[in-house]
């Protein structure tokens, strides 16, 4: 199309040069070769104006390919960032499934379909409530088996899990170290946990796993709940308190299990 419009205001050019020859009359006796030099200029600007005429149309044109590309590659992004989430909790029923035979457990599967807008509450939603046996009080676990929470609320197709991390939630543990030490875990500014009432002399180190002691109704003993990442003890105080690193990824949690036996 560009070669043809160019093609027309090139000939145009010429028209207007033999038209001019024709009509004045100083120009007659002009040679062909002063011909070609005065009718040149004008074709090249023939040209140069078919050129410029077309670079509207194309400009126009290049930003709708470029808005179709720039949604053909969001379109693009939204399908491989459903993949990945497929994928993650695919692979995440199959590490939660390798556990359960592993442990013999009876685990119900469960997803994972909204956590709190709330930054100052730690909780998701899962699909599963009491139609699927669910009670308050349950222990949650992640993918690799390792606790994530309690179950606090249970209705009859969903249920709401606090997590590890809330400070609200409390739980019992014990440090896999010689002395089995006893103590109280909580959420810790929704990030780490906090073990307290740890006796004063037993030996805690960093790097010591800490399990649940199974004291709880329906908490099940030794279900893997992080590990010591710091220890402290002040003058006066009669017990040590430890920091801990939460076992599960709680902030990428797709798939989750709660243990009923």
């Amino acid at each position: 199309m560009a070669m043809r419009r160019t093609f027309r205001w090139g000939w145009l050019g010429l028209a207007l040069v033999i038209v001019l020859l024709v009509v004045v009359s100083p120009l007659r006796g002009l040679t062909s070769r002063a011909l070609i030099t005065v009718a040149w200029p004008v074709i090249t600007v023939g040209r140069w104006l078919g050129d410029r005429l077309q670079l509207s149309p194309t400009s126009r044109q290049l930003t709708a390919e470029r808005d179709q590309l720039q949604r053909q590659l969001t379109d693009v992004t939204a399908r491989l960032y459903e993949t990945n989430q497929q994928l993650e909790a695919s692979q995440a029923l199959d590490a939660l499934a390798a556990f359960t035979q592993a442990t013999k457990r009876r685990i119900i599967f469960a997803n994972v379909i909204a956590t709190s807008p709330d930054p100052g509450i730690q909780s998701i939603i899962i699909n599963r409530g009491s139609d699927d046996g669910l009670q308050l009080g349950q222990a949650v676990v992640s993918d690799r088996g390792s606790m994530a929470g309690k179950l606090v609320s249970v209705h009859q197709t969903f249920s709401t899990v606090l997590l590890l991390t809330d400070r609200q939630l409390v739980t019992t543990g014990r440090i896999q170290n010689p002395s089995q030490s006893p103590g109280v875990v909580r959420g810790e500014r929704g990030l780490t946990l906090q073990m307290g009432f740890i006796p004063k002399t037993d030996d805690v180190k960093t790097g010591q796993t800490v399990v649940t002691t199974g004291s709880e109704p329906l908490i099940p003993p030794d279900l893997l709940i992080g590990t010591v990442s710091s220890v402290s003890l002040r003058a006066g105080d009669l017990f040590q308190q430890a920091i801990l690193l939460p076992a599960a990824a709680l902030r990428r949690l797709r798939v989750v299990g709660i243990v009923i036996g």
